[in-house]
């Protein structure tokens, strides 16, 4: 999305972020769709300790969910074979 010029790095740096680490975890999908439940992005768990995070769809649609559905959200998130996606833990 940054490099299609679609939006600017900053928009994807949370205030809360150490700027070493992520603010946000693409998860890549062969297109977008308006399915309101397929995850576009979400915030890097680490960053409100446990607490919850912010989840993007495909639908243009946001919102913040607490822990644990948060937590549900990110163990139930595949790549579009099959995949587990998982890469806030290789951090």
């Amino acid at each position: 999305m940054i490099e299609s010029g679609w939006i600017s790095d900053e928009m994807l740096q949370s205030p809360l972020s150490d700027n070493d680490g992520h603010s946000y975890y693409y998860v890549p999908s062969d297109s977008l769709t308006d399915d309101p439940t397929r995850v576009l992005l979400y915030t890097d768990p680490a960053l409100y300790r446990g607490k919850g995070g912010r989840v993007g769809y495909h639908d243009n649609q946001s919102g913040w969910l607490d822990a644990p559905e948060f937590d549900d959200v990110l163990s139930s998130l595949t790549l579009p074979d099959g995949t587990p996606w998982a890469p806030h833990l290789d951090d």
